[in-house]
C-alpha cells in the first residue's frame, strides 16, 4: 500500500563500470594492408540466426481505467501518465512472465493501492507519482529479488521507480515528494529519522527509496541497470544480497551494524 555513504558516488560509479564491462562485446576486426593481393572470394558465411523478439507484454484497454470516473480531462491525463509508467516499468522485466499484467484500474477511496491479480485502485485526489509506485509492484512481484529478506525492499524499490518516473513524465519543477526523496540521497539515516514527520513511512518507503538511488545517477536507465544486475546476483548466489549492498535492514528498517 501506498501511504502518501562520500563512498556511495564510488560505488554508483563502480556499478556502472561494472555493467559496462559485462555487456561489452568482444569484436574483432581484421584488415588487409594497402597494395595486398586481391584473395579470390571467399564462400558465404551462413546467415546467423535471429533471436525472435520477447512476446509483448499487453497493455489493457482504456475502457477499463478508472470506470465510473467521469472527470474526462483528469481522467486522459492519468491515462497517459499510466501508459508512460507502464512502458517504464516493463523494460524492468527480463521476460513476460517476470511481470504481473495490469488488468484494470478501479476507482479506489483513500491513495492508492495494488493486488497481485493485476487490479490497481486509485483515488481520485491521489497524487500520480502514487500510480507510478503501485505500477512498479507488477515488477517486482514477479521479480528474483521478491523472495527471502529481500522482498522487504519492494517498497523501497516501488518508491524509487516513482522518483525517477516523476522526473521523466510530470512537467514542471519537481514535486514536493521528489525533492524530499532528493535531499534523504544526501543524509544519514540519524538525518533522515531527527527530522522525519512520519518515521514508520521513511522507514519503510522513502529512506529505502534514496539509498537505492544513492547507486544510480538516479535516472530510468541507472536505475534498470542497478535492477537487472541485483537480481542476477540473487539468481547466482540463491539467497539474498540486498541488505548487505545496500547497508540497510529493511525488515527492521534500520542501518546495519557498519552501515552507520
Amino acid at each position: 500500500m501506498t501511504r502518501f555513504p562520500g563512498s556511495a558516488a564510488r560505488l554508483a560509479r563502480g556499478t556502472t563500470a561494472m555493467a559496462a564491462l559485462l555487456l561489452l562485446p568482444v569484436l574483432t576486426a581484421c584488415q588487409e594492408p594497402a597494395g595486398a593481393p586481391v584473395k579470390a572470394s571467399a564462400a558465404p558465411e551462413p546467415t546467423r540466426a535471429v533471436t525472435p523478439p520477447r512476446p509483448a507484454i499487453p497493455t489493457m484497454d482504456r475502457a477499463l481505467f478508472l470506470v465510473g470516473d467521469n472527470e474526462e480531462p483528469r481522467k486522459s491525463r492519468l491515462w497517459d501518465l499510466f501508459r508512460g509508467a507502464e512502458s517504464h516499468a516493463k523494460e524492468f522485466a527480463s521476460s513476460p512472465d517476470r511481470f504481473v499484467v495490469i488488468e484494470r484500474v478501479e476507482v479506489g477511496k483513500n491513495g492508492a493501492l495494488w493486488f497481485p491479480s493485476g487490479v490497481i485502485q486509485l483515488a481520485p485526489n491521489a497524487d500520480p507519482g502514487t500510480l507510478f509506485h503501485e505500477i512498479f509492484h507488477t515488477v517486482f512481484h514477479r521479480s528474483a529479488l521478491h523472495a527471502g529478506k529481500d522482498e522487504s525492499w519492494g517498497e523501497g524499490f516501488c518508491d524509487a521507480f516513482r522518483f525517477v518516473t516523476e522526473r521523466d513524465l510530470l512537467p514542471g519543477p519537481p514535486s514536493e515528494w521528489v525533492t524530499k526523496v532528493e535531499r534523504m540521497t544526501s543524509m544519514s539515516f540519524d538525518e533522515v529519522m531527527a527530522k522525519s514527520g512520519d518515521p514508520a513511512y521513511d522507514r519503510k518507503y522513502a529512506y529505502p527509496a534514496s539509498v537505492i538511488l544513492r547507486k544510480t545517477d538516479k535516472t530510468t536507465k541507472g536505475l534498470r541497470t542497478l535492477w537487472f544486475e541485483l537480481n542476477a546476483a540473487r539468481e547466482a548466489r540463491g539467497g539474498d544480497v540486498l541488505d548487505a549492498f545496500f547497508g540497510y535492514e529493511a525488515v527492521g528498517g534500520r542501518p546495519t551494524p557498519r552501515a552507520n
